[in-house]
């Protein structure tokens, strides 16, 4: 059994729309606090992302039910990250490969 220490929230973009005074904008859907474990970055896994041209800068644990092809991580602290890949670690777990925002470095990922 897996004991869930973390929260996370995860975050879909939506449509692109103009806002009041003209300017495209990105809406968000917000999913309620997840229960989840922030594990370190293995060196193979940022191995792996520095030659797929990312860095892979946090790995999430989240109930597989959770998640649903969402773009964005947001920890509770609000720093947002943004999920460049996933894989199963059991039937039931999801580990989500993430890079930070605010660095730049994720990739294609828009």
């Amino acid at each position: 059994m897996n004991n869930w220490k973390d929260a996370i929230y995860l975050i879909k973009r939506t449509e692109t729309v103009k806002d009041e005074d003209g300017f495209m904008k990105t809406s968000e859907e917000k999913s309620n606090l997840i229960a989840s474990n922030i594990i370190g970055v293995t060196r193979a896994e940022a191995e792996h992302a520095n030659q797929l041209g990312y860095t892979a800068d946090l790995e999430v644990e989240v109930m597989s039910v959770n998640y649903n092809n969402q773009e964005i991580l947001e920890t509770e602290d609000k720093k947002r990250y943004v999920i460049n890949r996933t894989y199963p670690k059991s039937s039931e777990i999801l580990i989500l490969v993430c890079s930070d925002i605010m660095k730049g470095n994720y990739g294609s990922v828009s």
